[in-house]
């Protein structure tokens, strides 16, 4: 009966030993909040835990930078007003010198987007049609569409974009030759309730190859007779 009790002893002892490991592991985990101040790119993060008592040291990191420490938190919590929405950010927990955990924080939530940059270029164009190509950029991650049409109204538009993007090229097409549009872009990011919508912008499409002026149609012809005249000169 004595030889027992020890093997029960060990057996007890290793179980609460995994136990204790588990716990710990959960009671780490780092939940994010986003808490936009304005327009981006003056956004904070909140981060809280839970479980794990006594004084915590934060330490950051910024996109591939090392590591920082920026605090210590005995509230479970701690809100991070210094960043900015064009960097990527990484925070780590720890507690006597040992990592308790890290996460990086979603980037793409930041913030609502600010759209910059608005460009348009002339695409190809036929007799009845014609196409632009138009790009911006977002300072955050975002779902894009463009609204246009001959007024302010618009009364088309793009299907939204299903990728979360930065840069964002966009082709209009089945436009008419040689007409004034009015454009406006919307940026959503991955959390629906950060958006924005630029103001209104007009581009004209490039006319048509048959829509040329009278003149235009003359110096095309002189251009054509002098360049055969001088070959002829010169015995081409």
């Amino acid at each position: 009966m004595n030889r027992k009790f020890p093997m029960i002893t060990a057996i007890v002892i290793s179980v609460a030993f995994v136990f204790s490991l588990a716990s710990t592991a959960l009671a780490a985990d780092i939940t994010f909040t986003v808490i936009p101040i304005g327009k981006a790119p003056v956004v904070a993060y909140s981060l809280s835990w839970s479980g794990i008592s006594g004084n915590v040291a934060i330490g950051r990191k910024e996109d591939s930078g090392s590591w920082q420490k920026i605090t210590d938190s005995t509230t479970e919590s701690y809100v991070d007003f210094s960043i900015s929405a064009t960097k990527t950010y990484a925070y780590r927990l720890t507690q006597g010198g040992t990592l308790v955990k890290e996460g990086t924080a979603p980037q793409e939530n930041i913030g609502t987007p600010t759209i910059s940059a608005i460009k348009v270029e002339a695409g190809s164009t036929s007799k009845t049609e014609a196409s632009v190509i138009v790009t911006f950029t977002t300072d955050t991650l975002s779902h894009i569409q463009l609204f246009y049409g001959e007024t302010k109204d618009y009364g088309s538009q793009t299907v939204a974009t299903t990728d979360l993007n930065q840069s964002h090229t966009v082709l209009l097409e089945k436009l008419k030759p040689n007409t004034t549009y009015h454009l406006s872009a919307s940026a959503i990011s991955k959390d629906p309730q950060y958006a924005a919508t630029s103001g209104d912008t007009t581009f004209t499409t490039p006319p048509s190859p048959t829509d040329m002026s009278i003149m235009q149609i003359i110096l095309d012809a002189l251009t054509k007779a002098f360049s055969g005249f001088n070959k002829w000169f010169n015995g081409e």
